[in-house]
């Protein structure tokens, strides 16, 4: 069975750097990517607080955040080839973490229009960020 192109017998994976959810982090990030990941993951705190803020207009807003909360980051963190992370990436990331949150609320099955507005309305939102040379 070949499941690999080059059908090496052995692969080697190695964990550069590991953000765990209390915060402590492992690895000697050799590749820089705590960069990335956290440049994703400030943008994604800032893109949920304006989620829960236009949220809380919405009935169900309980249900639809907990669905935000639940589809995670998706492989948006980082994804660049072995190596430091490619510059655009890294300035992009606060963009993807955005990104992320429009397109799990235009994914929802339930509650698909006021998910659909709120997903309009955090799109506006990160528009206007991205536009600001500040961010």
């Amino acid at each position: 069975m070949r499941i690999w192109p080059n059908s090496q017998e052995h692969y080697y994976f190695f964990f550069d750097y590991i953000l765990f959810t209390d915060g402590s982090v492992c690895g000697l990030d050799n590749h820089h990517r705590s960069i990335q990941i956290s440049r994703y993951l400030e943008a994604n705190r800032t893109a949920m607080s304006w989620l829960k803020e236009v949220a809380a207009q919405y009935q169900p807003s309980d249900e639809i955040i907990t669905a935000i909360e639940k589809a995670g980051a998706g492989g948006y963190i980082s994804f660049d080839s072995p190596g430091p992370p490619n510059p655009e990436t890294v300035k992009l990331m606060p963009r993807r973490a955005w990104e992320n949150i429009i397109a799990s609320l235009r994914r929802l099955t339930t509650h698909e229009k006021e998910a659909a507005e709120i997903a309009n309305k955090l799109e506006s939102e990160m528009i206007k960020i991205s536009k600001d040379p500040g961010q």
